[in-house]
């Protein structure tokens, strides 16, 4: 039995609390890695707990990254500018030869180190494996295991010819380019892996979701397994769904008639749209399709950061929480949004809010909701992380308040969402146990690792320097699909940060 812990004199900033603005100083007691008490009852219980010093401090839940991708973490940094399609043309890992077990190793310590120091303790990891590569699949396991976060791990899965998930790219691409695209693929060996480590990632810190890439990347019987498993499991499923406007073009072309021109009935028909479905950006949906996953009972996992550095433009988050879906924030790929940062998402996702609500009051605390509670939701979590009262798990991020950042304290949660760079996180706690203390990592080196990064770094950038040169001519025939789909009239225009008139 692990000793209790006492925090004592921070403020607490619970996103249910009434005082959002200017909280006051409260103990808080963890027993057996689980928030037992607050108050005044916890002053008395934890009497004889030891003692973790957190007057002048703000405590809040720790933050819930509800979508990201480990497996670019090695280029971040390495694009700018470039639309979805043309991106992962050089950053998804089917562009290059099977990495290094040891490098998928380091790549997902980076990932899940950046998110602890950024105060995320639970993190949804969606990762694309090199086919159905279990050597790899394990080093994934093994770096999440060893830095310690509360970790949800999916293994993306999708099928389909690369030619049939871009607009006009049958009649439009090269006969020379399109044979070089990627054909169908089988999906069994990916799913019989996803079930095999269904067994092994199934813990207090691990867990699963179901990962099938995005409605027109899979087969009707890939998202039919993967509506079965998660129904069976009662496992959320993590998809991608609207993420740009090429693929909103995309499903109002021939081939899409039985689904009524949506991927969302797509995903419909073949059993996913219920309140387990987690979708992933979400932007260029149209507005009765966003009733619809409300009325399921789904969540949006919001990915602000990313969406404008891949330049899809803004999602419609006012409407999606006035139709009952649940909201989530995410961080994407380390090579598209750039950090494993929810402040970041917080602010973002925040102006995006004033930017579609009459009461633009609101949106710092919509924001701080959606990084703890609306990820806790999503994820199958609800009632275990993402709040400070008693019965939650202990993941909290502790954060000095004489940092400027915070002087004067005039509205924690604005300043919270706002103004804090993670400058002043002092301390995080995963299950009740210090993982920051006084910003520095308990379970890992940041300058050993920093130094593997590092010496792995040159050979990753002549491998990119050469892909790059090697898919120029993919890259400009992806570019102009890119303008011919923008050219393509929709009754809507997700590039307008106002999702028209919702005031």
């Amino acid at each position: 039995m692990t000793r209790a812990l006492l925090i004592t004199g921070g403020r607490l900033l619970d996103p249910e609390g009434d005082d959002l603005h200017r909280p006051p100083p409260a103990d808080l007691l963890v027993e057996e890695g689980q928030i037992a008490a607050t108050g005044a009852e916890a002053t008395r219980r934890g009497r004889d707990a030891e003692r973790l010093d957190a007057r002048g401090l703000l405590v809040t839940p720790g933050f819930v990254n509800a979508h990201s991708h480990s497996h670019d973490t090695m280029l971040r940094g390495c694009f700018e500018g470039l639309p979805l399609d043309a991106w992962g043309a050089l950053a998804f890992p089917s562009a290059w030869p099977r990495r290094p077990d040891s490098e998928v190793h380091l790549r997902t310590r980076l990932h899940a180190a950046e998110c602890l120091m950024h105060g995320i303790t639970t993190v949804q990891d969606m990762v694309t494996l090199q086919g159905a590569d279990r050597a790899q699949a394990e080093a994934v396991i093994d770096a999440h295991r060893g830095i310690g976060l509360r970790t949800l791990l999916g293994w993306q899965l999708g099928d389909r010819a690369m030619a049939d998930t871009l607009p006009f790219a049958r009649d439009a691409l090269p006969a020379g380019i399109l044979a070089a695209l990627p054909g169908d693929a089988d999906p069994i060996p990916g799913m019989r892996l996803v079930e095999d480590l269904l067994g092994i990632v199934n813990g207090p810190l691990l867990r699963s979701v179901i990962a099938p890439s995005a409605p027109q990347r899979c087969s009707s019987p890939l998202l039919e397994w993967a509506a079965a498993l998660s129904r069976a499991r009662n496992l959320p499923v993590c998809t991608h769904l609207y993420e740009t406007r090429a693929q909103a073009v995309l499903a109002r072309q021939h081939g899409h008639e039985a689904d009524g021109f949506s991927l969302l009935t797509r995903l419909d028909r073949h059993g996913l749209l219920n309140e387990r479905l987690v979708i992933a950006h979400g932007v260029w949906i149209a507005p009765e399709e966003i009733a619809r996953l409300g009325d399921a009972g789904g969540h949006l996992a919001h990915n602000p950061a990313a969406n404008l550095k891949l330049l899809n433009g803004a999602a419609p988050v006012r409407r999606y929480a006035q139709s009952g879906v649940n909201i989530c924030l995410g961080c994407d790929n380390s090579s598209a949004g750039d950090a494993q940062s929810l402040f970041s998402a917080m602010r973002h996702a925040a102006l995006y809010w004033s930017m579609q609500a009459g009461s633009p009051e609101e949106a710092a605390i919509a924001a701080f909701r959606a990084a703890t509670l609306g990820g806790a939701k999503a994820l199958g979590l609800q009632g275990m992380v993402g709040g400070l009262r008693p019965g939650y798990r202990a993941d909290l991020a502790l954060f000095d308040l004489s940092d400027p950042a915070w002087m004067p304290l005039n509205s924690a949660v604005r300043q919270l969402v706002h103004a804090e760079p993670a400058r002043s996180l002092r301390h995080v706690l995963v299950e009740g146990r210090l993982a920051l203390r006084n910003g520095r990592p308990i379970g890992f080196d940041p300058a050993a690792l920093a130094a593997e990064a590092e010496a792995a770094q040159d050979g990753i950038a002549r491998e990119l320097a050469a892909l790059r040169q090697q898919r120029a001519p993919l890259m400009d025939a992806l570019t102009r699909l890119e303008v011919r789909s923008r050219a393509h009239p929709l009754a809507f225009d997700r590039l307008a940060l106002d999702d028209g008139g919702l005031r």
